[in-house]
């Protein structure tokens, strides 16, 4: 088993030759402690890189969730009891007949 100087040597090379090559590693301070963690031996590299695959999951989904979270923030400036579908049909009432005809 590797001790933890070791380690922490492993890992400051990676970390040297990472920023040399213009692809710093993460600097995710939840990323950072799991580090600190195999450093001292709590658990294996397997289980630290599979730790951080499902932080890198969790960072892709959230950047796709911003465009439902738009939606519900335009809706939070309406009413209450208002919604774009509201807004739309509101709209739709004040707008001459499509016929072209003249009510006057």
């Amino acid at each position: 088993m590797i001790d933890s100087d070791k380690r922490r040597k492993i890992f400051d090379q990676v970390r040297t030759k990472a920023e040399a090559r213009g692809t710093p590693i993460d600097g995710d301070p939840e990323f950072l402690a799991w580090v600190e963690l195999w450093i001292r031996g709590e658990f294996d590299i397997s289980s630290l890189r599979s730790r951080y695959d499902k932080l890198v999951l969790h960072r892709a989904q959230r950047k796709r969730e911003p465009a439902a979270s738009v939606q519900e923030i335009s809706n939070s400036f309406l009413p209450a009891a208002e919604t774009d579908q509201d807004v739309v049909d509101d709209v739709g009432e004040d707008r001459p007949s499509s016929s072209g005809a003249s009510d006057c």
